[in-house]
């Protein structure tokens, strides 16, 4: 069975108080936002990256850049950050 864990700081009273009950409140906030979190997928960045900086051609001889998991995969993370979010 998989667990997950997220370290949340809080601040209210941390010496004698810090726990959920304690901070119900900061704990609420932080749990909506951890839980209510969107976050983009490849295909969207690959989508916001060609409207902003170019235009989608339907014959890949006629691309600069070709986004593609043939000969790579979608999990180089690095290569992603480095070229498609800045």
């Amino acid at each position: 069975m998989a667990t997950n864990v997220t370290d949340l700081a809080l601040r209210r009273h941390p010496h004698w108080q810090n726990n959920v009950q304690g901070n119900i409140v900061g704990t609420q906030f932080a749990l909506r936002s951890i839980v209510g979190m969107r976050k983009t997928d490849l295909y969207d960045l690959l989508s916001l990256h060609v409207q902003a900086r170019g235009e989608a051609v339907e014959n890949e001889a006629d691309a600069e850049t070709v986004f593609s998991v043939v000969g790579g995969t979608p999990f180089q993370l690095e290569t992603i950050a480095s070229e498609y979010m800045a």
